[in-house]
C-alpha cells in the first residue's frame, strides 16, 4: 500500500480560522497548511505569550490510528527536550477537531529562507548543522526518530537559529508497533532514506540520510534528485542513485576550508573523502563549512562539529568523515 505523507496544499479545507478564539487562544494567521491541517499563529491570552497552534482537520482527528499518532506526537515531544527543539505548551481533542500548541518562531522555516537567498553562506549552513545534530542526537538517544526531516520542518528564529519541529510521524522505537499502516510509505518523497522507500523498519540513521539531502539543498538551494519526472522515478533515484557530487557545485567551499593550514595537513573528513557523489561527500561539505566558519574565527586545526560526530557514530560511512588522527 503506498500511502505517501506530503506537505502542501493536498486535502487542506479553505475553512480559515484566523480571528477565531479557540480555548483562550487567538488565533491570527495561517502561517502553514498541509495535508492533515493547518498551523496559525495565534496569542495566548491569559499568559499574553505569541504561540503556534496547529489545527488538525476533522477527518482526521476522528481517526482511531490519526489519534493515536497525534497522542503520540504530543508525548514524544514532551519527552524528548532541547534548546533546538521546537517545545510543546498543550495540546487537546475536541469532536470535529485537535490541537497542539507549540513555540512561536517569527524567522520562518529554512524552506522558506533557501526559496528567498539561495545557496546559504557557509557561516549559516555550520550554524544550522550544529544545531540540527545536537536536537537529532538527542532525539536518537531518546529512541526517536523523526522520519519527516526537511528543509519545512526545520524552524528558524530571528536570530537565524534552527529548530527542530513536526514530530508527526515520529518512530518510537521504544514501542513494538508503529500507528501507521503496515506496508505504508511515510516521509516526503524527496527527503526519504532507501529503508523508508523500501517500507522496512528504521533507525536513526534513517534521519542522517534525510539530513544529507537537506544538507545538499543547503549548499545548493537545489535538490539532489528532480521531481519533475513524478514520485514514482523520484523514489527509483532514491534507491538507486548516489547523490550528486556536492563537490561540483560549492568548490570554494573546499578551497577556503583548506586555508590556513600552512603545514598542509590534510585532516577532517573533507579531505580524507576520495571524490564521490555519495551523501557522505555532503557531510563532508557540511563539516568543511564548519571548519572555515572556526577558521575566520581564529581556530588553527578546528574539528568538525561534535554533534555531527556523535549522530554519525556507527553509520557505515562516519570512519571517512572523521578518520582518526
Amino acid at each position: 500500500m503506498l500511502f505517501v505523507e506530503v506537505g502542501g496544499p493536498m486535502g487542506i479545507q479553505d475553512q480559515d480560522l484566523a480571528g477565531k478564539i479557540i480555548k483562550s487562544y487567538e488565533l491570527r494567521d495561517m502561517i502553514g497548511k498541509g495535508s492533515f491541517g493547518a498551523v496559525y499563529s495565534a496569542y495566548h491570552i491569559p499568559v499574553k505569550r505569541d504561540v503556534a497552534v496547529k489545527v488538525i482537520l476533522p477527518e482526521y482527528a476522528n481517526h482511531p490510528d490519526f489519534i493515536r499518532r497525534f497522542e503520540s506526537e504530543a508525548q514524544l515531544v514532551a519527552r524528548v527536550e532541547h534548546p533546538y527543539i521546537i517545545p510543546l505548551f498543550d495540546y487537546w481533542r475536541e469532536p470535529n477537531s485537535a490541537f497542539l500548541v507549540m513555540r512561536y518562531l517569527r524567522g520562518g522555516s529554512l524552506r522558506d529562507l533557501l526559496s528567498n537567498q539561495g545557496p546559504l553562506d557557509v557561516e549559516v549552513v555550520a550554524r544550522i548543522l550544529d544545531q540540527v545534530t545536537a536536537a537529532l542526537t538527542v532525539a536518537h538517544n531518546q529512541g526517536v526518530v523523526h522520519r519527516d526531516l526537511k528543509p519545512g520542518n526545520i524552524l528558524l528564529d530571528e536570530q537565524g537559529n534552527g529548530f527542530l519541529a513536526d514530530f508527526g510521524i515520529a518512530k518510537d522505537l521504544r514501542i513494538a508497533s508503529d500507528a501507521t499502516l503496515q506496508g505504508a510509505l511515510v516521509g516526503s518523497p524527496s527527503y526519504l532514506s532507501p529503508e523508508q522507500v523500501r517500507s522496512e523498519e528504521v533507525s536513526p540513521q534513517a534521519d542522517i540520510y534525510s539530513l544529507g539531502i537537506v544538507l545538499y539543498e543547503m549548499l545548493t538551494a537545489t535538490k539532489p534528485f528532480s521531481e519533475d519526472s513524478g514520485i514514482s522515478m523520484l523514489l527509483i533515484h532514491q534507491l538507486n542513485d548516489p547523490l550528486p557530487n556536492v563537490r561540483d557545485k560549492t568548490p570554494r567551499l573546499f578551497r577556503r576550508s583548506q586555508q590556513g593550514d600552512p603545514a598542509g595537513h590534510r585532516q577532517g573528513p573533507s579531505q580524507s573523502l576520495p571524490e564521490r557523489g555519495d551523501h557522505g561527500c555532503c557531510f563532508s561539505a557540511g563539516c568543511a563549512a564548519h571548519r572555515a566558519r572556526e577558521r575566520r574565527r581564529g581556530a588553527r586545526n578546528p574539528d568538525p562539529p561534535a554533534a555531527l560526530k556523535r549522530l554519525s557514530a556507527g553509520w557505515p560511512l562516519a570512519a571517512a568523515f572523521f578518520p582518526e588522527r
